[in-house]
């Protein structure tokens, strides 16, 4: 542990004599340090730890090791790493201890003889799918509620978690939120049935045995749980981001113009047509009509393409201009800075025709700007 995190909860435990009562006020500040710094991975490992010390058979720890994550709390992970440090506990601790383990090699068993199985058919690493994984982790999520739940029976300081808080440090899955829901609804709902008193005969002998604080605090347990849930489940549906449109490539916008890539008779070719998105102007020429066009993009704007239309053009400023020598008027365009070009249209004495946009089958594109 970092002399930081030592510093503010104090080091592991240490015990120099048997504990017999399990409300030992030090058994329980024990648990309280276990279950602050552990989780159910932690705990895991803890318990196999002891199972191989308490000499167990290697089929009960394969059993163990394959059971759910959620049967992992962190109370049982303390009993088991305080036992294997020497502390003798209450008998009735290590019978619930032992009762707990039996479940989690009871559950296990199935997937070791599974696993065993698959490791004599196939030399290939199984790899569990991502709903396995998805699983494993709200098993986890299930396992740290249900050691809370385990602390709050033994510990009569036991105070309601803040609930939220600890979604949000360990950024629990939004899919895990709804299945958590699920789980703890019906025991949310039991409780607060027997916190009417009387109305289920059933559920006044199965809580019998518990005083009116544990009932109360364990209504208050769930009913924090469900309310921390709906807002850490509206916490994520607001965090979540919304999928942003990738733009298509300029390739693709350009994909359905029409246009002439090279005419023999005037010796001229086209640019590559993607250079038009972006540019501030476009010149063009029709080798049918023998029509020079430029096109000027708006203020504060660039030219686009939409299928066969240039777009964001100046429809005031944009025109075409019949040439009678497009030899030499051509070469001017392709080869002419910009103070030729800017004077270029106002030297064409023909009439200027507004350009509409549309580019066809017998269009050069000669030149962007």
């Amino acid at each position: 542990m970092g002399s930081i995190q030592a510093h503010m909860i104090g080091e592991e435990p240490e015990f120099d004599h048997p504990i017999l009562d399990r409300n030992d006020s030090e058994l329980l500040k024990a648990y309280n340090w276990y279950t602050y710094t552990s989780d159910s991975k932690v705990s895991k490992k803890w318990i196999l730890a002891y199972l191989r010390a308490d000499k167990r058979t290697p089929a009960f720890i394969k059993n163990v090791t394959y059971g759910h994550p959620q049967f992992f709390q962190t109370t049982i992970g303390a009993i088991a790493r305080m036992r294997s440090r020497g502390v003798e506990l209450p008998v009735e601790t290590m019978q619930w201890f032992d009762e707990r383990i039996d479940k989690i090699a009871e559950d296990g068993k199935p997937k070791a003889s599974a696993a065993a199985k698959a490791s004599r058919n196939t030399s290939k690493v199984y790899k569990p799918s991502i709903q396995e994984r998805m699983a494993e982790n709200l098993g986890e999520v299930i396992g740290e509620f249900d050691g809370m739940e385990d602390q709050m029976a033994i510990d009569p300081n036991f105070t309601v978690p803040d609930f939220y808080s600890w979604l949000k440090e360990r950024n629990i899955a939004h899919a895990h939120v709804n299945k958590l829901v699920d789980y703890y609804q019906p025991k949310y709902d039991e409780m607060k049935e027997v916190q009417k008193r009387g109305t289920d005969s059933q559920l006044v002998e199965a809580y019998a045995s518990f005083s009116a604080h544990e009932k109360d605090m364990m209504g208050k347990f769930y009913q924090q749980l469900m309310e921390d849930l709906t807002a850490y489940n509206t916490f994520k549906s607001k965090a979540r981001k919304i999928r942003q449109k990738k733009p298509p490539s300029k390739d693709k916008i350009v994909a359905k113009l029409r246009f002439k890539i090279e005419d023999n008779q005037f010796k001229i070719s086209s640019i590559d047509p993607s250079d038009i998105i972006g540019a501030q102007t476009l010149w063009i020429f029709n080798t049918k009509t023998r029509k020079l066009g430029r096109y000027d993009a708006e203020e504060n704007s660039v030219l686009g393409v939409k299928g066969s239309t240039i777009t964001g053009f100046n429809e005031k400023t944009s025109i075409a201009k019949t040439l009678r020598k497009p030899p030499e008027q051509l070469k001017k365009v392709q080869a002419g800075g910009k103070i030729v070009l800017r004077k270029l249209m106002e030297e064409i004495k023909t009439v200027d025709i507004k350009l509409n946009g549309r580019i066809n089958a017998d269009t050069v594109l000669l030149r962007v700007q």
